[in-house]
């Protein structure tokens, strides 16, 4: 059994034509918005406000996140890759922090649905925060 060139190429035509469709899907997957609520500061850490702030603003950094304070008990993060951009608000105390939804770019933003990009980005800031109270704090 032989396949004819012509076959061949409406063959090879339709596998990259799935390819590209699975991508496309893929790229707008949606998920509802995840908020890191109310996660632990290490009950051991004598740490003050301050050292909070400085922690929080490091773990950002490291992630390419723009951290900024708001007030005191309050930093804001703007990230950008790829054409999206993304801000929350980062609520925190002496012993807890929080990562809430602000506002969004390109992400499909529509009623608390949201790329799921967002989510696995705001899964690694939460946890890039607590490495670095365990690594910084006292």
């Amino acid at each position: 059994m032989s396949i004819t060139i012509k076959q061949w190429k409406k063959y090879n035509s339709q596998r990259i034509f799935i390819v590209f469709l699975i991508f496309i899907l893929n790229a707008c997957r949606t998920a509802p918005i995840y908020n890191a609520n109310h996660i632990p500061i290490s009950p051991r850490s004598s740490a003050t406000i301050e050292e909070g702030e400085k922690t929080i603003w490091y773990a950002g950094r490291r992630l390419d996140w723009q951290i900024n304070k708001v007030h005191e008990g309050e930093m804001r993060g703007v990230f950008r890759k790829g054409g999206h951009t993304m801000t929350v608000a980062i609520p925190y105390n002496k012993t807890q922090f929080s990562i809430l939804y602000l506002d969004s770019e390109n992400l499909n933003y529509d009623d608390g649905e949201i790329h799921v990009n967002y989510n696995i980005w705001i899964k690694r800031l939460a946890e890039q925060i607590q490495n670095e109270i365990n690594f910084r704090l006292p």
